[in-house]
C-alpha cells in the first residue's frame, strides 16, 4: 500500500518521520486522531467504544472496521488517474438535487453522525439512489469501464467537517464525488494532487486504490455532496 500521502499528511504535523497508519493497531489510531486532528471529542472509555463501533449501513460495526475500512490490504495498490467532471447534471436537475438537499436539513429525517468526519450523512433515499442509476452511464463514459452501482449517500459537513486520509472499502471501487452546494470551495485532495470543486462538479477516483482527504474546513464552512460509488463489473 502506498505510504506517500499518509507520511506527509503526519509529517506536517509533528508525527516521526518513520510512522506508517497501516502498522497501528485500532486503539494507536484513535490516539493519533485525538493528538492529531483539530477536534477532541475523543477522550472518554465510552467515546472510544463508540468510535470503535463507528459504521454506517455498509460498514462492520466492530473493532476490525478500522483495517477494513481505512486499510483495505487485501486490496492491491493501483494507480490511476483522477476525472473532474463539469455540469454533472443539467441545471434544471441539479436545482432540483440542490433544493432536495435544502428540504433534508429543514425536515432531518433519520441521519447518520459520523465523529470522525464530523458530518450527518444521509444514505440510500431513493431520490439519491434514482440519481445513482442516472449518472453511472456519465461515470462508465469517463472511465471506459463498465460499472455497477454499490451504494449512495449525501454528506453534509459543517463548520469543524473534516476527511482524515483513508482508503475505502471494497464497494467503493470508484467513486463520484459530487459537490452540491457550499460556501466555498474545500479542497479534495487524492494522493498527491489538490482539487476545487464548483457546485455541479465531481471527481471520479478510485476509492479503494487512491488515498484521499480533507483538511479540516475553513472557519464557519459548510459543503454539500453526494458520494456515488461503484464497482467493476
Amino acid at each position: 500500500m502506498k505510504q506517500d500521502a499518509f507520511s506527509k499528511w503526519g509529517s506536517d504535523r509533528g508525527f516521526s518521520e518513520s510512522w506508517t497508519l497501516s502498522a497501528l493497531d485500532n486503539l494507536s489510531y484513535a490516539k493519533f486522531l485525538v493528538d492529531f486532528l483539530p477536534y477532541t471529542w475523543l477522550k472518554t472509555e465510552k467515546q472510544l467504544d463508540e468510535f470503535l463501533s463507528f459504521g454506517g449501513p455498509t460498514i462492520k460495526t466492530d473493532q476490525s472496521f478500522l483495517y477494513e475500512y481505512l486499510f483495505p490490504e487485501n486490496l492491491p495498490y493501483k494507480s490511476w488517474d483522477t476525472k473532474l467532471l463539469k455540469a454533472v447534471m443539467a441545471p434544471e436537475e441539479f436545482s432540483a438535487l440542490q433544493l432536495y438537499v435544502d428540504k433534508v436539513k429543514i425536515k432531518k429525517p433519520v441521519l447518520t453522525w459520523c465523529n470522525v468526519f464530523m458530518r450527518h450523512s444521509l444514505y440510500e433515499a431513493p431520490f439519491l439512489k434514482e440519481l445513482h442509476q442516472q449518472l453511472t452511464p456519465l461515470v462508465e463514459k469517463a472511465l471506459q469501464k463498465n460499472l455497477t452501482p454499490t451504494y449512495c449517500y449525501l454528506s453534509m459537513y459543517g463548520e469543524n467537517g473534516i476527511c482524515p486520509p483513508h482508503r475505502d472499502q471494497s464497494k467503493c471501487q470508484w467513486t463520484l464525488d459530487l459537490c452540491v452546494s457550499q460556501d466555498r470551495p474545500w479542497p479534495l485532495s487524492v494522493e498527491d494532487a489538490s482539487f476545487l470543486m464548483k457546485e455541479n462538479e465531481g471527481l471520479v477516483y478510485s476509492g479503494t486504490d487512491q488515498v484521499h482527504w480533507r483538511e479540516k474546513i475553513h472557519s464557519g464552512g459548510f459543503c454539500d455532496l453526494v458520494f456515488f460509488h461503484f464497482k467493476e463489473n
